[in-house]
Order: C-alpha cells, then sequence, then structure tokens
C-alpha cells in the first residue's frame, strides 16, 4: 500500500506537531494549540467524520518565553523565522510556512494541551 501526497503531508504535519509540543513540555513552557489543529483535535475525539484541519499548526504562547522557545525547539529540529510580522517555527528537514508552527503572543496564562 502507498501513501498518497495528502496521507504523507498530513503524516509530516503531525510529526511536526509532536516534536513541537514535546519540546515546550520538556522544557517546562507554556502553550496552547490554536487554530484549525486545535479545532481538528477537539472535533475529532467526538465525531471524526466531521473532523477538518488546516495545513499549519498555530499555538498561542507567552511573548516572554519566546526565546526560550527558540532555544527549546532547536534540538527538535526547529529554526525560529520572523516574516511579514509572524513569528514562525520552520521545520528544518521541510523549511516552507505551509507546514510552520505560527506562534501567537498571548497575554493570559498557556497551558499544554497535548
Amino acid at each position: 500500500m502507498t501513501l498518497t501526497a495528502l496521507d504523507r503531508f498530513v503524516e509530516q504535519l503531525f510529526e511536526v506537531m509532536k516534536r513541537f509540543t514535546k519540546a515546550l513540555s520538556e522544557a517546562g513552557i507554556e502553550y496552547l494549540l490554536v487554530g484549525g489543529m486545535a479545532a481538528f483535535l477537539h472535533v475529532n475525539e467526538r465525531n471524526p467524520i466531521a473532523a477538518r484541519f488546516t495545513s499549519d499548526i498555530d499555538s498561542a504562547i507567552r511573548r516572554s518565553d519566546l526565546d526560550a522557545i527558540i532555544r527549546a525547539v532547536e534540538p527538535a529540529g526547529f529554526v525560529y523565522r520572523h516574516a511579514t510580522g509572524v513569528d514562525m517555527l520552520m521545520d528544518s528537514a521541510n523549511p516552507t510556512t505551509r507546514s510552520a508552527v505560527h506562534l501567537i503572543s498571548s497575554a493570559k496564562r498557556c497551558m499544554p494541551v497535548i
């Protein structure tokens, strides 16, 4: 059985999300998955046939944690980039904005969801 292009992309996106969340959790840095991926995970638990997701990962973080986040995710293969007003972490193995982790600053306390 061969994987389709979509299957490969979805597998790669989930692998990026797992590396990102693991790196922050191990470093003790609070974060919150938001956006399309968070909606997908929530809906998928209740009604898998209705679950839809987007092609990137969005995470709410405290702005004051940005330097610590950059250091924590480097060993996991991420490179920080700031482009067009957006802070993001690019997967060094597949450096496209399409599968990046977009960092959204939040003044509120963030708690890990995975």
